[in-house]
């Protein structure tokens, strides 16, 4: 992987200086593969994953998590659960499941928070 610094001096030497391919990749010192690529596309290639990451803790419980959220966002705010109590009803059949990992997923399992209303500020006139 190459670096954005390095991918601009491909670039600028082939837009600008107008040398070749294999000259560059000859100064330069990369592969012509390297300079096609980067010649291809001015931003850097986004890393994505490939598969999900392994959950070995939380994995088992995933779908469990899941429906309590979606069963948590049909009750009225005042009888939603807390991540806590979400623990203490998972962990009830097997204990020693870890707290900090069922707060970090939550979120994630949950989609985005819904937008709030904007807030209007009231300004008085003074002596008002």
């Amino acid at each position: 992987m190459i670096t954005v610094e390095r991918r601009e001096q491909i670039r600028r030497a082939y837009h600008i200086e107008h040398k070749s391919i294999r000259q560059i990749a000859r100064e330069l010192q990369v592969s012509r593969k390297t300079v096609d690529a980067a010649l291809r596309s001015a931003e850097a290639a986004v890393y994505t994953l490939t598969a999900p990451r392994a959950a070995p803790v939380l994995g088992p419980y995933r779908d469990r998590i899941a429906a309590m959220l979606a069963e948590n966002a049909q009750l009225p705010p005042k009888q939603r659960q807390t991540s806590h109590t979400m623990f203490v009803r998972i962990t009830q059949r097997v204990p020693g499941r870890g707290l900090s990992r069922l707060r970090i997923q939550c979120p994630y399992l949950s989609g985005p928070a819904p937008a709030r209303p904007a807030q209007t500020q009231t300004v008085l006139a003074p002596g008002v």
